[in-house]
């Protein structure tokens, strides 16, 4: 049944079906902007428009919200418009002053658009109760896109019953048909941080493995324009640095300037173009232990240029890494979507770096969506060195069984050409998934051949053939202070082309999960690792806890067991080691504006003693600390310091890795208009002992290196 109604005196209207089936919306034009005041009384919910009916996805999946919520849905010729009042007790309400992007502890609400109705692909605009923007897209079979960044507008109150929040969404800062009239599919959601609740209108349960499909269909828009034609965003970077010790310092000033485009292609296609683009980070990477790792850890892609749509070049087995262009001189990309097709493709020159050559980089990718969140894609990339070139060619597709199942497969083929290499290789890579309210499995089969070779992409491992198998089971209490709880168990077990078995691993574990967002794993790994020709058996048991509280919160793991050292001196065979690991990471929050975050990473490897238990000897020892202050004074202006540690001790007679010292201090102060238009002003500070090869822990430090930048973009927008 369908309501209509009109908002006395603003001429304001919306229509709201409840049908259970297939839940409607229907958008009234409106002749001035709404004003969140009009909205932030207590009877909110009698007002006419109303959307209510809130139901849970998490913890308890399919029961009504907890807490009331009421939106409102607007648009005119320019906006969208979303209002949507939050009722609560005031003093459990979460909002702190963060960057933009950085809610995820906060209370919010959120906005999702499907505006192609593809039921493929969503926008997320997410708001906290003090105002602070996020941003992402969302892809079925795909990890949510976080670094989508565009230009929208909030606002924000706290009340005495909770809080409101309005969304502006400019049309231009979409994409969608050009159609008179509008159907899209649309998603309202609430987070209440303390409770682990998340809240849906209408309801997007678990059961189901699509979560865009589950959205209301939204008509009424019409006559309205879609996307930006053009944005511009030039900026400018100027260094100086210095290196070196005082006694022999190098001094280095200099001044990067460029330009980022975008030109939009009709309704749904984007033109990105880069003239010696914007690939300047000023966020660090968070700190992970690398010694003793077999294989690259993975860091995500910080640059503005690859980030927006990062999602159409994604395939199963990652074949496009942007990280792997190290400093592009230029080029550009386009994306876009015309009905059912997803079309992009990246071309861009990279500069040579100490230990890359200079390279022309292209990837291109087309891919045919399906209604049902089905779809089938082709992924060719490119890297045509001075000395090497190689290229793949992925076929990759996702079909969906039923409310629950999905299947993907992937098939690859490369090609390595030099003066001293010429290589070609295959791969495939075959999973089953089935997500449910209670019972999850997954099973994955990878093959990749000998010879395989993606340059550009992320693949640590070939000459694999590889199962992996995943399943759990969680129990959703009705009531109490439990919100889940249940078993896990995964593993996998590797091979080579010759049939040479290279690892295996069988790990149970158990979660504990309660309603305040408390969590408790235990867990135990058996598993073996063959290693230049050597089978090691490993063991592991290990202890996480997880708290998220008003006061901030804090993430805790220690781990021991048996492990492989894999940095044996010259001419030792790798061999077990007696394997400690101690992690911890807190947040906390003194007030809305500051937020302090220490962390410190302990690794320990010592040789195992006679019996296979007991440490004999220490091989190395590994520590990582840091403390991160961060002070958001406004939603646009905001200081950053970071102090950084590390100190790796390692016994020469037992390790090839090399004993170290060193730390670093990071300023940095930020004015973030918007999405481009920001201003930056850092200073880094790098030090290392007189003695490099010094254990104690104080050893006196010298100054190796120093810079400061100054950095300033403005967005251009027509």
């Amino acid at each position: 049944m369908i309501r209509r109604a009109l908002l006395g005196g603003l001429g304001l209207g919306v229509a709201v079906a409840a049908a259970a089936a297939e839940p409607a919306v229907t958008i009234v034009r409106v002749q001035q902007a709404p004003r969140l005041e009009t909205y932030l009384t207590v009877e909110a919910d009698r007002l006419p428009g109303a959307i209510q009916g809130f139901v849970q996805r998490e913890p308890r999946d399919g029961r009504p919200a907890s807490r009331p919520t009421t939106a409102f849905l607007f648009y005119d010729e320019h906006n969208l418009y979303a209002i949507v009042i939050c009722r609560d007790e005031p003093a459990g309400i979460r909002a702190r002053y963060a960057r933009r992007d950085a809610i995820d502890a906060d209370d919010r609400v959120a906005l999702y658009l499907d505006t192609f109705h593809d039921r493929q692909r969503a926008y997320v605009f997410a708001v906290n109760p003090v105002g602070v923007q996020s941003d992402a897209v969302v892809t079925e079979g795909q990890e949510d896109d976080p670094s989508f960044d565009t230009l929208w507008y909030s606002e924000a109150r706290l009340t005495e019953f909770g809080y409101g929040v309005k969304m502006t969404i400019p049309f231009r800062s979409l994409r969608f048909s050009r159609a008179l009239e509008q159907t899209w599919g649309l998603a309202l959601s609430r987070e209440v941080r303390r409770l682990d609740e998340e809240d849906f209108w209408p309801e997007v349960s678990k059961r189901s493995q699509s979560k865009v499909a589950q959205f209301a269909e939204a008509t009424g828009v019409a006559g309205v324009a879609p996307g930006a034609n053009a944005q511009f965003i030039p900026y400018a970077v100027y260094t100086d640095a210095r290196e070196g010790a005082a006694a022999a310092e190098r001094v280095a000033r200099a001044g990067r300037y460029g330009l980022d485009a975008k030109v939009g292609l009709g309704p749904s296609f984007v033109v990105d173009g880069a003239l010696n683009p914007d690939f300047s980070e000023v966020e660090t990477d968070d700190p992970q232990v690398t010694v003793n790792e077999r294989f690259e850890v993975f860091f995500p892609e910080r640059r503005p240029f690859f980030i927006e749509n990062a999602g159409y070049f994604a395939t199963p087995t990652p074949l496009f890494f942007s990280r792997r262009l190290r400093d592009p001189a230029g080029g550009g990309r386009v994306t876009g979507k015309a009905g059912p097709w997803v079309v992009a493709a990246l071309a861009m020159r990279d500069r040579a770096t100490p230990d890359t050559d200079a390279a022309t980089a292209a990837v291109a990718a087309v891919r045919r969506e399906f209604a049902s969140g089905s779809r089938v894609g082709v992924l060719v990339t490119s890297r045509a060195g001075e000395a090497v070139s190689n290229q793949v060619v992925s076929v990759d597709g996702r079909l969906t069984l039923g409310r629950n199942w999905a299947l993907s497969a992937q098939a690859m083929r490369s090609g390595t050409a030099g003066a001293a290499v010429r290589s070609a290789g295959t791969g495939l890579m075959a999973e089953a998934v089935r997500d449910g309210r209670h019972l999850d499995l997954t099973a994955r089969y990878t093959d990749l051949a000998p010879g395989f070779d993606a340059t550009l992409g992320f693949v640590p491992q070939v000459d694999i053939r590889r199962v992996d198998g995943e399943t759990s089971y969680q129990w959703r209490p009705r009531g109490g202070v439990l919100s889940r709880f249940g078993p896990r168990l995964d593993g996998y077990a590797i091979a080579d082309h010759a049939g040479v078995r290279q690892e295996w691993r069988v790990r149970p574990r158990f979660d504990v999960e309660f309603v305040d967002r408390t969590r408790l794993r235990v867990e135990r790994s058996e598993s073996l690792e063959r290693y230049r020709g050597v089978d090691v058996r490993k063991w592991r048991h290990g202890l996480q806890a997880e708290m998220d509280a008003d006061w901030g919160g804090f993430e805790a793991s220690w781990e021991w067991g048996v492990d492989i050292n894999r940095r044996p001196p010259a001419g030792a065979l790798p061999g077990p080691v007696a394997r400690r690991a101690l992690e911890v990471a807190a947040v906390l929050t003194p007030g809305r504006h500051v937020k302090v975050q220490p962390a410190l990473l302990l690794t320990r490897l010592d040789e195992v003693g006679p019996k296979g238990g007991g440490a004999a000897g220490r091989v190395l020892a590994n520590d990582i600390a840091r403390l991160k202050l961060h002070a958001q004074l406004t939603t646009t202006v905001a200081l950053r310091a970071i102090l950084d540690y590390e100190r790796t001790a390692a016994s020469p007679l037992l390790s090839a890795v090399r004993s170290r010292q060193g730390a670093s201090l990071d300023l940095l102060g930020t004015i973030q208009v918007n999405p481009g238009t920001a201003f930056y002003v850092g200073y880094v500070h790098r030090l290392q002992p007189i003695d490099p090869e010094g254990r104690p822990l104080f050893t006196p430090f010298e100054s190796v290196g120093r810079q400061l930048f100054v950095k300033a973009s403005v967005l251009f927008r027509q």
